[in-house]
């Protein structure tokens, strides 16, 4: 997932709030059924999340959001989507999440490390 990150400068101190992070499932069914399942994206080096910032959501029937934990370096996403969420498609959105570079970037691709949906 490549971010366009504008504003963000080396040294500044102060966080820029990302736009949101949107998942959607290409065909029913995609995103695993199940209680508490999670996906966990990494910041790639030179980029720090602020911690216990973030909120997200998740439509679709059968779909409950759960929760978004941040820390400097991951988003931990949780939702529950029960087997009525394989009749249509699920969308995902994170939202609120702020940033800033610790070192000089070319391009900020967040990448997937972990999860079970």
């Amino acid at each position: 997932m490549l971010l366009l990150l504008p504003g963000l400068c080396i040294g500044n101190l102060s966080y820029v709030t990302l736009g949101n992070i949107v998942i959607t499932e290409n065909n029913n069914g995609d995103i695993s059924n199940g209680a508490n399942e999670t996906i966990t994206l990494t910041a790639p080096a030179g980029i720090e999340f602020q911690a216990g910032t973030g909120s997200g959501s998740v439509s679709g029937t059968g779909a409950t959001f759960g929760s978004v934990v941040v820390t400097n370096s991951t988003i931990t996403f949780t939702a529950s989507l029960s087997g009525g969420s394989n009749s249509n498609i699920n969308t995902i959105t994170i939202n609120g999440i702020n940033v800033r570079a610790t070192s000089l970037v070319s391009s900020v691709t967040l990448t997937r490390t972990g999860g079970t949906m």
